[in-house]
């Protein structure tokens, strides 16, 4: 309990839009200065796809944090307001933000870091992240495909999907058993 009131207290609710659910609670290394950080931690909350908030996982940041990470608590509308699509584009638009606000930390001209942008999510975050991390290689692949040059890096250096329903098929039959079938993933 101590920890999560300090951390709270750490906390930086960052709004990237105007529904109350796209807002990123943020935390940042006290002890070291940006140019120092090891890179950031961009964290998608789970909840089945229509619940959950960014402060059920609040403890998750102070591990990053021990290791002089930045931690980014991505919140995103949930179903019935939002479907996967949706949901991913929540989390585009709370990476521009970061991209603006830390450059050096995440985005196309990111320094180079020790673990670097580390996108990561737990149960249907896990899957809307991997799909966001799929969007990304889509545009680059077609930029290439257009001529582009593949200097551009991908905006993600690390994905880490925690407890994730990647086969959508079987998840959907065992959402059915509890009643959410109805929701479109």
């Amino acid at each position: 309990a101590l920890s999560f009131l300090r951390l709270t207290r750490q906390c930086r609710t960052v709004r990237y839009g105007n529904h109350e659910s796209q807002f990123i609670d943020l935390f940042v290394p006290e002890n070291s200065p940006p140019e120092q950080w090891a890179g950031m931690v961009f964290f998608v909350h789970g909840g089945a796809w229509g619940s959950g908030k960014p402060w059920y996982y609040r403890l998750v940041a102070q591990s990053f944090l021990d290791l002089n990470l930045a931690v980014a608590i991505v919140g995103y509308r949930v179903y019935p307001d939002a479907d996967t699509t949706t949901q991913v584009a929540d989390l585009e638009s709370a990476m521009l933000l970061l991209m603006k606000e830390y450059p050096d930390l995440c985005g196309p001209k990111r320094v180079e870091r020790s673990v670097g942008f580390c996108v990561m999510g737990h149960s249907s975050g896990a899957h809307i992240a991997m799909l966001f991390v799929v969007e990304q290689i889509k545009r680059l692949l077609h930029s290439h495909l257009e001529g582009a040059n593949l200097n551009d890096k991908i905006m993600t250096d690390v994905f880490v999907g925690i407890s994730g329903p990647y086969d959508i098929n079987h998840h959907f039959d065992y959402e059915a058993g509890r009643g959410v079938e109805g929701r479109s993933i």
